[in-house]
């Protein structure tokens, strides 16, 4: 019976100090919170920030995005051909979307487009897919346009 006495007297001692300790708690934050009412912050910078977006602009950062190869060849004359394809889309398309001769050892590749989102790029592939049929889009560093 003592035990149990005891027992029940701790857990009581226990429960109140909890409650106290939590309603004290609740006490100092709504009291903080009343405090700050109407008040003014200012942001105070030593200009990293500003020398941190300089380094962005000029820096050689390309973005990932995607492109439509039309070739990918190796070999004898593989730049010939690569060429004849890019010149055959310029003269086809104009000024649509820009097209790049690239070289990527040992292969020369014509990749044209720079987009965004892999749909984009698809839209253009599905397009070109009659006279290129063995074109595909792939993912690469493109260049963003910038608005102003």
């Amino acid at each position: 019976m003592k035990y149990m006495l005891r027992t029940l007297i701790l857990s009581l001692l226990f429960v109140f100090s909890a409650v106290a300790a939590v309603s004290a708690q609740r006490a100092d934050a709504d009291t903080a919170y009343q405090r700050s009412g109407k008040g003014a912050s200012e942001i105070v910078s030593d200009g990293g920030g500003q020398s941190f977006v300089s380094a962005y602009k000029s820096s050689d950062f390309k973005p990932k995005g995607y492109r439509v190869q039309l070739i990918a060849e190796s070999g004898q004359g593989s730049q010939d051909r690569a060429q004849a394809t890019r010149s055959a889309y310029l003269s086809r398309y104009k000024n649509e979307h820009k097209a790049y001769l690239i070289f990527d050892a040992p292969n020369f590749k014509v990749r044209v487009g720079d987009f965004q989102t892999k749909f984009e790029a698809a839209i253009l592939w599905k397009k070109l897919q009659a006279e290129f049929p063995n074109s595909y889009v792939v993912e690469d560093d493109i260049h963003v346009i910038q608005k102003k």
